[in-house]
């Protein structure tokens, strides 16, 4: 039985079924590559549920928190997303022609609306108030330590990457391929592009997108990463890294 401290319900595995049978349970992920069987436990989180319905104009906005927050918006789904820590709504501001839904928790989040469309939505650490002006900033908590910061300044919208750190990285072999997942997940497409050799660099780092099946988060192991969508494995990638420069980057394994 595997107990988790932050809310997981508990998980029971029986390793022997589960290295012998095919494995039924969707809480369990086990891939085999290049003879080594892997094997990932991902136990759900039980967050108290709540619902709010706001009326804000012509707009009917509802609001389900569980395991996830979802938006709905004249009953359209607007927005879904997984959390890791239990947030509550706390209250709607209007700015300009945006929406800004406020919530509460350990870690404060935030929803940006802009005429029934998700601009931003996310965790934040830091706000930033300037008379009419709206700042948030949130942690990604990567190797390089990148923050996003999300803008309303003078009625626009804004998204972009700052580093929070000023020191250089010494960079290690085994650390490149990290970094150039981190990076991928944080949009910062510029910087992966600086970690590929002059053979496979791109003309335009935007086409680095196309390596890769969708994910939101990433196992690394040894020179091998496993990418996840959704709480499920998306894909396996191998890296050849040499002199700090990633050199290849081979598809083990794609999943639809």
């Amino acid at each position: 039985f595997v107990f988790g401290l932050t809310n997981e319900i508990p998980l029971y595995v029986n390793f022997h079924e589960l290295l012998n049978f095919t494995n039924a349970n969707p809480n369990i992920e086990k891939v085999v590559v290049e003879g080594d069987t892997f094997i990932f436990l991902k136990p759900q989180k039980f967050l108290s549920p709540d619902f709010i319905s706001l009326k804000n104009g012509s707009e009917q906005i509802e609001i389900l928190l569980s395991n996830k927050i979802k938006i709905q918006v004249n009953n359209e789904v607007v927005f879904e997303k997984n959390l890791t820590t239990e947030i509550a709504f706390s209250h709607l501001e209007k700015k300009s022609n945006y929406e800004i839904l406020y919530f509460t928790g350990v870690r404060n989040f935030v929803v940006i609306l802009q005429n029934s469309k998700v601009e931003f939505a996310d965790y934040y650490d830091e706000i930033n108030i300037e008379k009419e002006d709206r700042y948030f900033m949130s942690r990604k908590n990567d190797i390089l330590n990148h923050g996003e910061v999300a803008s309303l300044k003078d009625g626009k919208f804004e998204k972009y990457l700052v580093y929070l750190d000023d020191y250089e990285l010494k960079m290690k072999n085994e650390f490149v391929f990290v970094v150039f997942l981190d990076c991928f997940l944080c949009g910062n497409l510029k910087y992966c592009n600086q970690l590929l050799s002059d053979e496979i660099k791109q003309t335009d780092e935007k086409a680095i997108s196309k390596f890769f099946n969708e994910f939101d988060e990433f196992i690394p192991f040894k020179n091998i990463a496993f990418t996840f969508k959704k709480n499920t494995l998306s894909g396996v990638y191998k890296f050849s890294v040499k002199n700090n420069k990633i050199e290849n980057i081979i598809h083990l394994m794609q999943c639809d």
